[in-house]
């Protein structure tokens, strides 16, 4: 599972909170000959509220290219 925060706040995070979860990405696959990335989400019950009064609309993914895990 793979964090999906609120407003990228967890790639530099200053605070306690600061990317928190607001939901968690289960599967991941490649479609249309690899040109598209899905995802499955399972939303925090906080996220999904805010999703269904259209307090968020989209998500923004970012990822760093060539990432090695400490």
């Amino acid at each position: 599972e793979l964090p999906i925060d609120f407003d990228h706040l967890s790639m530099e995070a200053k605070k306690p909170g600061d990317g928190i979860a607001a939901g968690w990405l289960k599967r991941v696959e490649l479609r249309a000959d690899g040109d598209e990335l899905w995802g499955e989400v399972e939303w925090t019950p906080r996220a999904a509220e805010q999703i269904r009064n259209r307090e968020y609309r989209f998500v923004s993914p970012s990822f760093v290219k060539d990432y090695t895990d400490k």
